[in-house]
């Protein structure tokens, strides 16, 4: 919505006066709009259509004088509160402003004007008129309000006879159910107190009419505590409003001492005044649902548990056969409530059970125990037999092999695949006959999942087995690729290398060209620091060997070699047997050497030497990509200390021609970087803030030196040529790419908080952050500095300032960072 401005209104038969009027008006008051009337008529008229909020009033004029308008203007409802102020050349004798009160004017000027108190009248009286109007608002506000209370309240009074007569009409029609009706019907009186039961309700808990007192006794004796309660603060929420009905199930001791489930509904009524006068409500007997209930509830439970114990087939935390395993101990044990739980699976080609998950109290005692097919007990049996085995009582059993002193009964439950038995579920209890037909069902509809379940892992595995080889190929290419930092690359390549070839150690040797010399870089899997200390030439020893001939070299049985490898010092207490080394050649020259240790025999097939010779390829990228990037590395620090060589000549050669700046440049650099920590710049946005305080004034440059070098305070026009100095750094400095990011500081360090600043007069946080630091440290430096045409300030007096500028000239937050840390050191 548009604001109105605030509107003055002159009326003067003399022109000239509205003119002078309107040009002090316009300089003291611009938000005031200011209309005009030469004549009494249409000064009244104009007020009329504007609503002014202050009339300005000449008391001579023709045909009517101000009196009159004056008295016009109060006359008229709309105008009566618009505050009037005489202004007059007539003698300011005390009869006219007797007059002036007379006729209804708030003040009295005389003539030639003092503006000051013009201008505080006429702001006093628009106050006044706001005033008036916002009283004769509230007014009309209030008596709009007071008529539509009275209509509502006519309203609710009629509202509220229908109601009375509604409400006598509905309780004939309620008594005349009750009696009529079988249902459990109930009518409580909060007046009297008094209770009707239904003939249904009485039937339903089994008493007579002459068994019932007239109150609740017989109700809450018969019910539950806790439903009773219940019942109660449900029924003091109905009185109070907060619901408006409820349902409740509740149980009732009936007359022969079996409970009865009863669904309660009931709902309040409330006289004409909104007070509860009764509760009425019904009564049904649930029993019978709540018994078919609980049947399902049974039925239901048990398909729970074996949908819960299953899910975990699915849910389990990958696919991995020993996961899974885990898994499905955990959910039979939880879902059948026993001791110990043991997954036994058969290995192929072996006599050896192998027990992959075992979980209970007692697991460590019974994972002890050793199983074979060919040998006693329950599960070797399950197996053979392919059914379950029961156990009420294993002390009975004389064939029954124990691995936990505790077991009172268990039972095995085998794993099948279509007919053949795969391994065994195992179960065992404390408690004597712990297993029933329903567990006995229970568990075998999960084993049959579980079954296929582990068969589909082992699938996975088998197929997995030969992905992730090619995803460890990947991987290692990513590392590659991702990092310069050679020993994250060859400690990827050398996890993958070990984890595929399933190796005890490895190791990579680098190629140093220029002495033709193999050093150690990266190795895994060694017991001591064997071949850390490597330092070989060509030709000598295996891996010289492999590099000088760049052929690959395997060694099956290192004991059986007469070389002396193993006599060693560092080789000699790591026990290997066997031994391969591979030359690592990129680009066509030999970057290295990868070393291949095992202590047992190791025999690799066709799959492996592909892929131990896709890792060489990869090792040698990783070695050959490393040296590139050193070399441009070292290009580049060469390059950035030149850089940094002419940023601090150009500072210097500065000093040298400003003597008012000697020094200055290396004082605030320490202090800016100081603060830019503090503040959490950071370390790329520190760099540029140290060359931008280096460079702060090297604008100055283009400052002629009769003005530069000037030893004493320099005239208006020189300031102008001294303030380009900024505009100079940034023309000098943009085009070059590499300083870009440092221009804040020497393009807009006299800039200021308050926006008074130079050169584009940046005003609060359009200032750069680098900038708000640098020219709060570079006053403190130019304050406690000598200058030609002043002696330097004490700090204290320098901080002083500093204080009193934050807000003005220096952004607050870095002034409470600044002095507290100039402070304490």
């Amino acid at each position: 919505m548009e604001i109105k401005k605030p509107c003055i209104l002159a009326i003067d038969d003399i022109q000239d006066n509205l003119t002078s009027l309107k040009a002090v008006l316009q300089d003291a008051l611009p938000e005031f709009k200011l209309l005009t009337a030469l004549d009494g008529k249409s000064g009244i008229a104009l007020a009329q259509a504007e609503d002014p909020d202050v009339i300005l009033l000449d008391i001579v004029m023709p045909g009517m004088d101000g009196f009159a308008v004056c008295r016009k203007l109060k006359a008229d409802a709309e105008l009566s509160q618009t505050p009037v102020v005489f202004l007059t050349a007539l003698k300011t004798d005390q009869e006219s402003r007797v007059r002036a009160l007379e006729v209804g004017a708030e003040g009295f000027l005389a003539k030639p004007l003092d503006e000051s108190e013009l201008i505080a009248q006429i702001r006093a009286m628009v106050k006044i008129k706001a005033a008036n109007r916002r009283q004769r608002m509230e007014k009309e506000e209030l008596s709009a309000l007071v008529a539509e209370r009275t209509r509502e309240l006519e309203k609710e009074l009629a509202e509220r006879k229908r109601a009375e007569a509604d409400l006598e009409e509905s309780e004939e029609r309620f008594e005349l159910a009750m009696n009529a009706s079988n249902d459990g019907l109930f009518d409580w009186d909060l007046k009297t107190n008094a209770i009707y039961y239904s003939p249904g309700w009485k039937k339903m808990i089994g008493y007579e009419d002459h068994e019932l007192p007239n109150d609740f006794s017989v109700w809450e004796k018969t019910t539950a505590p806790e439903d009773v309660k219940k019942s109660w603060e449900l029924q003091q929420k109905l009185i109070s409003k907060q619901i408006d009905r409820f349902v409740l199930e509740f149980k009732m001791n009936h007359k022969d001492g079996h409970w009865v489930d009863i669904l309660s509904r009931a709902k309040a009524i409330f006289d004409y005044k909104g007070k509860a006068i009764r509760i009425v409500g019904t009564h049904t007997d649930i029993s019978e649902r709540k018994q078919a209930e609980q049947r399902l509830k049974q039925s239901t439970d048990e398909l729970s548990r074996l949908y819960r114990a299953s899910g975990a087939l699915l849910t389990s935390a990958s696919p991995n056969l020993e996961n899974l395993a885990q898994a499905i101990v955990k959910a039979v044990l939880v879902e059948f409530e026993h001791t110990n739980c043991s997954l036994i699976l058969v290995q192929p080609n072996s006599d050896l059970l192998d027990r992959v998950a075992v979980t209970g109290p007692y697991a460590d005692e019974v994972a002890q125990s050793e199983l074979r097919l060919s040998g006693p007990g329950l599960v070797p049996d399950v197996i053979q037999t392919g059914g379950i085995i029961n156990l009420p009582d294993v002390t009975t059993n004389p064939s029954y092999v124990s691995n936990w002193k505790s077991a009172h009964s268990e039972i095995a439950v085998p794993l099948k695949v279509g007919e053949r038995v795969i391994g065994v579920i195992d179960l065992q209890s404390e408690e004597p006959d712990a297993f029933s037909e329903q567990d006995e069902r229970l568990i075998s509809s999960f084993a049959a999942r579980a079954a296929l379940a582990i068969e589909n892992a082992r699938l996975f595995s088998s197929s997995k087995h030969r992905l992730k080889r090619l995803v460890s190929l990947r991987e290692i290419d990513k590392a590659i690729i991702g990092s310069f930092d050679l020993r994250i690359s060859l400690n990827v390549l050398l996890e993958h290398l070990r984890s595929h070839l399933n190796v005890d150690a490895a190791a990579v040797l680098t190629y140093q060209k220029n002495i033709q010399t193999l050093t150690f870089s990266h190795s895994q899997g060694f017991r001591t620091a064997a071949l850390q200390h490597t330092n070989l030439r060509l030709g000598k020893g295996y891996a010289g060997k492999v590099a000088l001939e760049r052929s690959k070299i395997a060694i099956p049985d290192l004991k059986q070699d007469e070389s002396g490898f193993l006599e060693s010092p560092y080789l000699k207490n790591e026990g290997f047997r066997v031994y391969y080394g591979l030359p690592l050649i990129a680009k066509g020259e030999l970057v290295g050497v990868l070393e291949i240790f095992h202590r047992s025999a190791l025999k690799l097939d066709d799959e492996m030497e592909d892929f131990l010779s896709a890792l060489t390829g990869q090792a040698a990228i990783a070695i050959d990509n490393i040296n590139l990037f050193s070399d441009l590395q070292r290009s580049n620090m060469d390059l950035e200390l030149a850089y940094h060589a002419t940023i601090e000549g150009w500072a210097k050669a500065l000093e040298m021609r400003d003597m008012e700046t000697e020094g200055h440049s290396r004082r605030v650099v320490n202090l800016t970087m100081e603060i830019a920590l503090r503040m959490g710049l950071s370390s790329s946005e520190q760099v540029h803030i140290r060359r931008g305080a280096l460079l702060h004034d090297i604008g100055k440059m283009g400052v002629p030196d009769n003005i530069l070098q000037k030893p004493g305070k320099l005239t208006e026009e020189e300031w102008v040529i001294m303030r380009l100095h900024p505009v100079f750094a940034y023309n000098w400095l943009s085009p070059i790419q590499y300083l870009r990011p440092a221009l804040d500081i020497p393009y807009s360090h006299h800039e200021r908080w308050d926006g008074a600043g130079y050169p584009r007069g940046l005003k609060g946080e359009q200032i750069p952050l680098a900038s708000r630091i640098f020219a709060i440290v570079d006053v403190f430096d130019a304050l406690s500095s000598d200058r030609p045409y002043r002696k330097a300030w004490s700090e204290e007096k320098a901080l002083e300032y500093i204080q009193e500028q934050s807000g003005k000239h220096f952004d607050p937050q870095v002034v409470d960072v600044f002095l507290p840390m100039v402070a304490r050191q």
